[in-house]
């Protein structure tokens, strides 16, 4: 089970990367990060007193690198740049039934 697991976050991590990188289905993308981060939060949050078996690259109170990528994810979801400089660019001219399903 935990090679599958692992196996499947490696192809979502460079499906993702992808993604994000040339700016092709941007908005799935992003959504596909953020609830990968949310994971990555939830198997280690940053509590007080917290033990783990892998330790912190630093002291935070609630607040880590996690949360903070999920925050800049949600910025690039507001605001869709990928639609000026990205390939969803010219998919959306390429493939208009991709814009009427909202996946870009």
């Amino acid at each position: 089970m935990m090679n599958m697991v692992n196996a499947l976050n490696e192809w979502a991590l460079l499906l993702i990367g992808l993604g994000l990188i040339t700016g092709a289905f941007s908005k799935l993308s992003s959504i596909g990060a953020m609830i990968l981060l949310a994971f990555y939060y939830l198997s280690h949050p940053s509590f007080i007193g917290a033990q783990y078996m892998m330790p912190f690259e630093g002291s935070y109170l609630w607040i880590d690198k996690n949360l903070v990528e999920m925050a800049a994810l949600a910025v690039l979801l507001a605001f869709p740049t990928s639609h000026i400089i990205g390939l969803d660019r010219y998919l959306k001219k390429a493939i208009p039934l991709l814009s009427k399903l909202k996946l870009m």
